[in-house]
């Protein structure tokens, strides 16, 4: 077991600083509160944790042929193939590039008002066996004093467990599923959060920090529940006894809405026990058990909403997609937690390159596991080759949703930016004119009124000119059409 300098460092002075007392006090003032407030956010998706086809070109360079067959999957084997150190070589330029600080004062010109940071377990611990690198903790600082320069909250989202938690190459290790397997594995994933609570969910950090994601999007079809519980459960007793109030925030893991509306919820009296080395001290210097008697307070529910991974969702028209969110949405609103849509997208079909994996192909045009072909892959990547139609949904889904979402906490939109996957692309998507600038601008009619008419919708001036062009040439050809 190693862990990394920051976390290290942090032990270090913790030992030197004389305990204060009046930390024992809890503060609740400065806290986000998701009953009042709303988020409006972007995930930075792809810099600490990076994914194929957010960057293909990081991966496609890491073959050592140059062929596809060769790519690494994920980034356990992006490091595992380069050696740990190329692979801090090649990963510190992305993380230097990538994103830098005026990111964070586009996403604020452009009216968001929070960022999402997914940051894997690998970023403060490695197994012994684990190839990654460190240094990510260093920009997630830089991510914090970067939001709080520019007006921003930002989540700290756990995006990837020791083991995988789903078995997707976003969560590090792609077709593993050993998180909660392997009682170290989640040991370690207690020891981090407890670290992550203890660094950056104190009260010195509510200007900025608006919640702590536990865990990105662990797979609850495939995992133990009860023990999911339990970890969840664990996370929330320890973060509570190192006194912090700020807001925890827990994924649904795929489970129905309300699932966890009498789940984290009333009185816990909890232990938790998670210390690693049992004959010295771990790290955070929890030698024995962390005990907590309280209530759950400030937990909040994470949703993510796609409509491209299933073939009955490929198939549907635009008008099914959002009478299926509709639908969804209503649910949300009668669940006993406040909830928010912490990952969606612009996409209608599963096209963008690797979306689905390395060397996976789509479901849309069949190429992937032999699914039924239900049209062509054209425009996912290269808008150039969106029709006019391509367009108007694309749109009218993003309206649609930011309606809809918005009347939960909140919504993340995924991400911020990509090389070419422009459904999944916030700054292709405003260059494009395809998602509204400001926020609440619409072209289409809300999709929350049932008598919209057309003085309620408000056209930007591109459409007005395409109408007015559209008159134009019908009154021509009506006059050519007199004449003869």
């Amino acid at each position: 077991m190693e862990f990394s300098p920051a976390y290290q460092r942090f032990q270090a002075s913790k030992s030197m600083r004389k305990r204060d007392e009046s930390s024992d006090q809890v503060s609740t003032s400065g806290i986000f509160n998701y009953s009042t407030e709303k988020v409006y956010g972007v995930n930075l998706g792809g810099w600490m944790v990076t994914e194929p086809y957010v960057t293909p070109s990081l991966y496609w360079a890491a073959s050592p042929d140059g062929s596809e067959a060769k790519v690494p999957v994920d980034e356990y084997h992006y490091c595992e193939l380069l050696g740990t150190q190329e692979c801090h070589t090649r990963l510190k330029k992305h993380w230097e590039t990538w994103i830098v600080e005026d990111d964070f004062k586009q996403i604020k010109k452009w009216g968001f008002n929070t960022v999402r940071f997914p940051i894997g377990y690998w970023a403060f611990a490695h197994l012994s066996t684990d190839p990654y690198c460190f240094g990510a903790e260093d920009y997630l600082e830089k991510a914090i004093e970067w939001s709080r320069k520019n007006g921003l909250k930002l989540w700290i989202d756990l995006h990837g467990a020791p083991g995988s938690q789903n078995g997707f190459d976003n969560s590090g290790l792609r077709d593993h599923l050993d998180w909660l397997e392997t009682k170290a594995y989640t040991d370690l994933t207690l020891e981090i959060m407890y670290y992550i609570v203890e660094k950056y969910g104190g009260d010195e950090y509510f200007d900025v920090i608006s919640g702590i994601q536990i865990l990105n999007e662990p797979l609850g079809s495939s995992l133990n529940m009860k023990d999911l519980l339990t970890f969840y459960e664990k996370t929330y007793a320890q973060s509570r006894a190192l006194g912090t109030t700020n807001n925890l925030i827990y994924h649904d893991a795929f489970m129905s809405a309300h699932y966890w509306d009498n789940r984290l919820s009333g009185d816990v009296s909890l232990e938790t026990n998670f210390t690693i080395y049992r004959n010295t001290n771990n790290l955070t210097g929890n030698t024995d058990s962390t005990y907590y008697n309280g209530t759950y307070q400030n937990v909040i529910i994470d949703h993510h909403r796609y409509e491209v991974f299933d073939i009955s969702q490929l198939s549907m028209t635009i008008e099914g997609h959002i009478q299926d969110l509709k639908t969804l949405i209503t649910t949300f609103l009668n669940e006993k937690k406040p909830c928010v849509i912490g990952e969606w997208s612009a996409a209608l079909t599963d096209c963008a390159f690797w979306l689905n994996g390395v060397g996976r192909g789509a479901r849309y045009d069949g190429t992937f596991k032999a699914t039924s072909k239900i049209g062509e892959c054209t425009y996912s990547n290269d808008a150039s080759k969106m029709t006019l139609k391509n367009k108007q949904e694309t749109r009218h889904l993003i309206e649609a949703q930011l309606d809809l979402f918005n009347q939960t906490s909140g919504f993340i939109f995924w991400c911020y930016k990509t090389e070419s996957a422009i459904e999944w692309d916030l700054t292709k998507l405003i260059e494009l004119d395809l998602f509204p600038q400001p926020l609440n601008h619409r072209t289409f009619a809300s999709v929350l009124s049932n008598e919209a008419s057309i003085g309620q919708v408000s056209f930007n001036t591109k459409f007005i000119i395409k109408l007015e062009l559209f008159v134009l040439i019908l009154t021509i050809a009506s006059t050519i059409f007199a004449i003869f």
